[in-house]
């Protein structure tokens, strides 16, 4: 499990890197809000969409989205 967190800002979600909470990347549109749950990070999007990202082993980046549910 990765100690990253993320915020949905502006409608992209940035991936923030512990301790300090930098952002790392942006990734996605029109979100609302993100979490991180595990190795993947899920996406809640304005227009009711639901996108699972993952983050990658590294722990620096994500791919995806790898799944979106309507």
């Amino acid at each position: 499990m990765h100690s990253n967190f993320v915020r949905s800002f502006k409608g992209k979600v940035q991936f923030l890197l512990p301790p300090a909470g930098t952002p790392y990347c942006s990734f996605g549109a029109d979100a609302v809000s993100a979490v991180v749950q595990g190795d993947n990070v899920i996406v809640q999007c304005d227009d009711g969409r639901t996108q699972v990202w993952k983050i990658n082993p590294s722990g620096k980046s994500v791919v995806g989205p790898v799944k979106t549910i309507r």
